[in-house]
């Protein structure tokens, strides 16, 4: 995984949930979300604030006006291709990008609003993602970036992993008649 992340102000991406076959979301199982998070202490007005997936198109979903996201509050965002884009932003209604995250690699990138400058606030590239986890900074507000259970509109939630040091290589081939060679792990 590839991970790079600017903080240059106080709304931050928190977590990517990029492959998702059965969370529940805004009403959909199984469809893409980020989530975003406001690490000031004061209440940050995102209207005009916008989120991509490709930092050469920065305005591909742009936050309504009057959209504003409380102090330590965490806002989740669908981010479901088969659904049209949505900007309600009203209580109870989930926003909705319009586009979806490869799970085979991918980046959210989040931008100020044109009349604030228009600069890139925070972005994370990815890799590969595990199926039903997130992609999480933990904790929400510096932590680096790993992998997480879901959990949008909430603090973030490490996953369990397991110890490196109990993994062995177990067996391996090298120089195979046939195919690539290859190494067998065991944990």
């Amino acid at each position: 995984m590839l991970f790079r992340s600017l903080r240059s102000g106080s709304v931050l991406l928190s977590e990517v949930m990029a492959n998702s076959r059965t969370v529940a979301f805004g009403g959909a199982i199984g469809a893409d979300w980020l989530e975003i998070y406001n690490a000031s202490s004061a209440t940050t007005d995102l209207s005009g604030m916008s989120v991509t997936d490709d930092p050469k198109t920065p305005r591909r979903w742009v936050f309504p006006n009057g959209a504003k996201l409380p102090p330590q509050t965490h806002l989740a965002i669908l981010c479901d291709p088969n659904a049209p884009a949505a900007t309600n932003y009203a209580a109870g209604a989930v926003m909705n990008t319009g586009f979806g995250l490869d799970s085979a690699g991918d980046g959210v990138f989040i931008f100020d609003a044109p009349s604030r400058g228009g600069a890139l606030l925070d972005s994370v590239q990815f890799g590969l993602q595990a199926a039903d986890y997130s992609l999480s900074r933990i904790p929400d507000i510096n932590g680096d970036w790993g992998l997480g259970l879901p959990t949008p509109g909430l603090p973030n939630t490490a996953a369990a992993l397991g110890d490196p040091a109990l993994i062995r290589i177990n067996e391996w081939m090298a120089n195979p008649a046939n195919g690539d060679d290859w190494f067998e792990l065991l944990d």
